[in-house]
């Protein structure tokens, strides 16, 4: 079991050679404790207690499950009801009251207000004074996954969720606007959970119908800010979240907007640290060579990011999950559908993924605002790294990793915490080998074998078009440093302290840059060195 303290992690990229990335830092970066038992599982403090819930699928799907975890392991499964039918893996649960709990899930039926007559209907059930009563029905039709249920500060439950349009199954053969065949409304108790009522207003997303899927605005996350707001975020397919604030407690809603937050089809998750700070996961990923990929960008990885100031300003944008090294061509995959508690001050318990992604982890809250990081770069398989004892720690270490598999035989990358101003340091390198490298940096993820993913960064270079590899000494040092915080973002590229090259964008980034690319024609063998990154300017 994970053990806080200052420590190092160790993440492998596979790009035709093996790469070792050893990174030292100050706070308990994430680490994988152990495999999720389903999808879209969620964390709860069950009587000052965690403890993960669960549908029984793989499985019957005919009950809802929950396992507890302390410093010493798991508990064993036990079973909290049963269902009134087959369930598909959408669960969320909350505290009503003390040690009240509702939770909230949706069985499939059948009928004319779903989608092509399917229904996932919603139902809902409570535990009272320790014991579980009979699940009712407070919603017929099909409704999508559920993310967003919470107790706002007054007492009222709130959920809001996706919804089939019956009548909006087809695309609309006129120049009518196209929302998909979802809307998006919230339901509210205000006595623990036995009665709900709707909001007055479902809100709508217009879509591009040109792209593989018509769902709309679907999956929306709910917070309660600190000044009685409730924001919704909400999963789309134009490459960021969309966002609604409620000023009623969830009655009414506004039109919804795009945020600034880069992400593929897929949700977010919010957490509230006891200290008021707030971290939200999502999938910050890009497919730029397949727009049509699986989930409009992908879900190798997901993303944590963390704010002091009730979500004005953010800060990390950086790795906490990876997709499995074997995923299916077909089925639900990747990191996405987190949920996450807090076990201590600041000590993070985290679930996410699908299929063979879906996993455990820890992380430590601070470890999103770290202003520094070092790596030790080795392309040499058999290496050892910088030191005998790092290498005696390794060993010991292989089984926590994260493993990220590259389908690419070129590309590296390499996440740190985001910023607008900054400087990277690569080196020392030989001249000849920094000669035949392309760097490219960027405020999002995309995968390795991404072929456009180099020119739609916000800065891409090659090392040749610049270096005269006959004027440069036998090992040097690269750095780039970064400042967009003026209206002409710039990047200036250095060998040792001599000026390399400067570059310019004209794209906004929201958090800054956040990822390195390193790309060889040539290969990248005994290529070893350091990446240190400074991003205290921020």
């Amino acid at each position: 079991m994970p053990i806080f303290y200052k420590t190092f992690l160790i993440i492998f990229f596979f790009v035709g050679t093996s790469f070792l990335a050893f990174n030292y830092v100050d706070h308990l970066p994430p680490e994988k404790i152990g495999n999720s038992p389903a999808n879209e599982a969620v964390w709860l403090n069950d009587d000052g207690a965690p403890r993960l819930f669960y549908v029984n699928r793989p499985g019957d799907a005919d009950k809802i499950m929950s396992m507890g975890w302390t410093a010493k392991g798991w508990s064993e499964a036990r079973e909290e009801f049963a269902l009134p039918g087959k369930a598909y893996y959408a669960l969320q649960m909350v505290n009503s009251s003390n040690n009240e709990l509702v939770s909230v899930f949706h069985v499939f039926g059948k009928g004319d207000n779903g989608y092509r007559g399917r229904h996932l209907d919603l139902w809902v059930n409570r535990r009272v004074n320790g014991e579980w009563g009979e699940p009712f029905k407070i919603y017929d039709g099909y409704v999508g996954a559920i993310r967003g249920l919470i107790r706002l500060e007054s007492g009222r439950l709130l959920l809001a969720f996706s919804r089939a349009v019956p009548e909006r199954e087809k695309a609309p053969q006129t120049e009518k606007l196209d929302y998909g065949w979802n809307n998006i409304v919230s339901m509210y108790s205000d006595d623990g959970g036995e009665s709900w009522d709707i909001s007055k207003n479902p809100i709508e997303i217009e879509i591009d119908n040109t792209k593989t899927t018509r769902y709309g605005g679907i999956e929306p996350e709910l917070v309660e800010m600190r000044n009685g707001k409730i924001w919704m975020l909400i999963r789309t397919t134009h490459g960021v979240l969309y966002q609604s604030f409620s000023e009623d407690g969830g009655e009414s809603w506004e039109e919804a907007s795009p945020t600034s937050f880069i992400s593929s089809d897929s949700p977010s998750s919010v957490l509230r640290l006891k200290d008021g700070r707030l971290i939200m996961f999502y999938n910050s990923c890009q497919r730029w060579d397949n727009p049509n990929s699986y989930a409009m960008g992908g879900r190798e990885v997901l993303h944590a990011a963390i704010s002091a100031d009730d979500g004005l300003t953010w800060k990390g944008n950086r790795e906490v999950a990876i997709e499995n090294a074997e995923v299916p061509e077909k089925g639900d995959r990747g990191s996405a559908y987190s949920s996450a508690i807090e076990i201590e001050d600041g000590k993070i318990l985290l679930v996410s993924g699908q299929g063979e992604s879906k996993a455990v982890y820890t992380l430590e809250a601070d470890w999103l605002n770290e202003k520094s990081q070092v790596k030790y770069l080795s392309f040499d398989a058999m290496q050892e790294g910088p030191s005998a004892d790092l290498g005696k720690e390794i060993a010991k270490s292989l089984g926590d990793t994260l493993v990220f598999s590259s389908l690419s035989l070129q590309d590296a990358i390499i996440n740190f915490p985001a910023s607008k101003k900054g400087s990277l340091q690569i080196g020392p390198l030989l001249a000849s080998e920094l000669y035949d490298l392309e760097f490219a940096m960027t405020d999002h993820f995309s995968a390795p074998s991404d072929s456009v993913a180099f020119s739609a960064s916000m800065f891409h270079f090659a090392v040749s078009e610049y270096l005269d590899k006959k004027k440069v000494s036998e090992e040097v040092i690269l750095r780039m440093e970064w400042n967009l915080t003026a209206s002409n973002a710039q990047l200036q590229v250095f060998i040792g302290k001599d000026q390399l090259a400067t570059f310019n964008s004209d794209r906004a980034t929201y958090m800054g840059l956040n990822y390195l690319r390193i790309k060889s024609e040539s290969g990248f063998s005994n290529i070893n060195g350091l990446v240190s990154v400074d991003v205290s300017g921020r």
